[in-house]
C-alpha cells in the first residue's frame, strides 16, 4: 500500500468516527471493527467516563472521552474511546 493510499484510508476511517455523549449507566455495544468476534459483539454497562482524554490522537478530529465498560458476558472491565462503541440504551438527563 502506498503512503497516499494509506492517507486516503485513514481519512475515510476518520470520517466514520463520531463523538458520542456517554454517561455512567448507559448500555453499550462494541463496534464490529474493534471486536475479536464480529459475529458475537460484547454488550456492557458504562461504569466511568473521563472527559477529553483522547485529544492528540492522529485519527480523531475531535477530543474524545475515555469510557470504562464492564462487559456482561465476560465480566471484564475495559477502557475505550467513546467513539468505539454504539449506545444501546442511555440514561436520561437529570
Amino acid at each position: 500500500m502506498s503512503v497516499e493510499d494509506d492517507k486516503k484510508e485513514l481519512s475515510e476511517f476518520q470520517k466514520s468516527l463520531k463523538y458520542k455523549i456517554v454517561k455512567v449507566g448507559d448500555i453499550v455495544e462494541e463496534v464490529a471493527w474493534i471486536s475479536t468476534e464480529p459475529d458475537d459483539l460484547l454488550t456492557g454497562t458504562v461504569i466511568a467516563v473521563e472527559k477529553a482524554i483522547y485529544s492528540k490522537v492522529q485519527w480523531f478530529s475531535f477530543s474524545d472521552d475515555q469510557i470504562t465498560i464492564r462487559w456482561f458476558k465476560t465480566g471484564q472491565v475495559e477502557k475505550l474511546p467513546s467513539c468505539y462503541i454504539k449506545i444501546i440504551s442511555n440514561i436520561p438527563n437529570d
